[in-house]
């Protein structure tokens, strides 16, 4: 069975392909799989931090085009968040996901524990047969 991957966006895609060219050729292969098979992981792990973060930012940058207002009488455009609320956006959704992700994991060991402890118990009472 093939292991769990995600497609990751363009953008991330040439960023990876603009590193790699720094690197000695023959390891550049390598560097791609292993850093897309990883950032594939990530996602995977973290949904909540990767959705929020990239709702974060959409919603800043369509806040940042509605605060931008053209002065009349003039060429000039004047960003009433000086275009930085997609950016502080992106970083509160990061922040809020990844508390989610973070409660979701906490959940999910706590299960595990009471499982595990519960089967040690019920191991622990079983009488050997003769």
């Amino acid at each position: 069975m093939e292991p769990k991957t995600i497609d990751l966006p363009v953008s991330v895609k040439e960023r990876l392909l603009q590193l790699s060219a720094n690197l000695p050729e023959p390891s550049r292969g390598d560097f791609l799989r292993n850093v897309t098979n990883r950032l594939s992981n990530v996602v995977l792990e973290h949904p909540n931090t990767i959705v929020f973060t990239a709702l974060g930012w959409l919603l800043g940058e369509i806040l940042d085009h509605l605060l931008a207002v053209h002065v009349p009488f003039s060429d000039m455009v004047l960003c009433l968040t000086g275009g930085k609320l997609s950016s502080a956006l992106m970083a509160g959704g990061a922040l809020y996901g990844m508390y989610r992700d973070i409660q979701k994991e906490r959940l999910r060991s706590e299960i595990a524990q009471i499982v595990g402890q519960e089967l040690r118990r019920a191991l622990a009472q079983q009488v050997p047969h003769d």
